[in-house]
């Protein structure tokens, strides 16, 4: 959240309570999958959520971002031998949510003019 100034511009204080208590239990499921050695369970955890976050109005590139602060944070904290599996849990969760990126639209911005028109469509 740091590193992106309009992440608080685009979420209200309890949009962020949730956010991080949702990267509580984030945490847990990263500890369980890397303990497990199972990293495709960690990103298919992550795509049954993505309908969750979209209801929230969370957009899939924001928690690709939450992801990546995940990532720095856990890599300082674990032990080196179990980094590699880490960076595997999570770069297969954050291709994941880029699938579920492009299948919502967060990519890029629709025209209003074109909106408006194929409002229908």
């Amino acid at each position: 959240m740091a590193e992106d100034g309009t992440f608080r511009a685009r979420h209200d204080d309890l949009a962020l309570r949730r956010l991080l208590l949702d990267t509580e239990t984030l945490l847990d499921q990263l500890a369980d999958a890397v303990a497990t050695e199972d990293v495709t369970g960690f990103a298919s955890w992550m795509e049954a959520l993505a309908p969750r976050f979209r209801k929230r109005n969370v957009a899939m590139d924001d928690l690709v971002r939450l992801l990546g602060s995940v990532r720095r944070s856990v890599l300082a904290a674990v032990d080196p031998g179990s980094a590699s599996e880490v960076e595997a849990a999570i770069d297969a969760a954050v291709a994941a949510l880029n699938r579920h990126r492009r299948l919502a639209g967060d990519g890029k911005k629709r025209n209003p003019i074109a909106a408006f028109l194929y409002k229908g469509a």
